[in-house]
């Protein structure tokens, strides 16, 4: 570890992952302390930290696959999924394809982060950048109202939801709109009884606790065999 005495920021980026897709905008709707009325998103880019968001995906919960064996979401969870992929596919609807262009929406994430294992996974996201391109030339000329909000805490998200929705209108086909548009909908949507019971996320430090406690000696043990391998 290392102390900084120079007074200069100790830090100037910020990576989180899981906190900003179809199912989850916790990036933008949760303060980041009981004592803040800041959401994480809305917090960096007042201090000017940048900000990079991984798992766009949901670490493979928003495909057209089941959902992995390990993920650590809630059955509730996997399972609105699974119908959002339902609802996608009955209209002809590319859900990843959808879930990266929802994740590029918003201005203050520099950089998102999506993990890919094949060449399908890196020519749907190579053809999602390239529609999303056409955003940023519409952008070019100021349309107004284009800027995603940075903080929903007040309203769970809903006004974001919406902004991303107009945001990407240009660029969706009528199917992938009217799917989003359901996708969304916080009374009769997948994810509606989600959002109400506040099950959107799950809690990575347990599901790490859960993962040690099922190693030979625990996460400590296993720190001192790897240092061992290393000398």
């Amino acid at each position: 570890k290392e102390l900084s005495i120079s007074g200069e920021p100790i830090f100037d980026q910020v990576l989180t992952y899981g906190h900003l897709n179809i199912h989850n905008q916790n990036l933008c709707t949760v303060p980041i302390n009981p004592n803040h009325d800041q959401s994480l998103m809305e917090y960096c880019e007042v201090n000017s930290l940048a900000l990079m968001a991984a798992a766009p995906l949901s670490m493979g919960l928003l495909s057209h696959n089941p959902p992995p064996f390990w993920h650590p979401a809630s059955n509730s969870l996997k399972q609105a999924c699974q119908e959002a992929a339902r609802i996608a596919e009955g209209q002809n609807v590319n859900l990843p394809m959808l879930a990266i262009l929802v994740a590029l929406a918003h201005d203050a994430v520099g950089c998102t982060l999506l993990g890919m294992g094949c060449k399908t996974d890196v020519d749907n996201a190579l053809a999602a950048v390239k529609r999303y391109t056409k955003v940023h030339d519409l952008e070019e000329k100021k349309l107004p109202d284009s800027k995603c909000a940075t903080s929903g805490i007040k309203d769970n998200g809903k006004a974001l939801r919406m902004q991303i929705q107009c945001k990407l209108a240009s660029i969706l086909s009528e199917s992938e709109a009217t799917v989003l548009q359901i996708l969304f909908d916080e009374s009769n949507g997948p994810f509606a009884d989600i959002w109400h019971r506040n099950e959107q996320a799950w809690d990575g430090i347990s599901e790490a606790d859960n993962f040690w406690s099922g190693v030979d000696g625990g996460k400590e043990a296993a720190e001192i065999r790897m240092r061992v391998r290393s000398v």
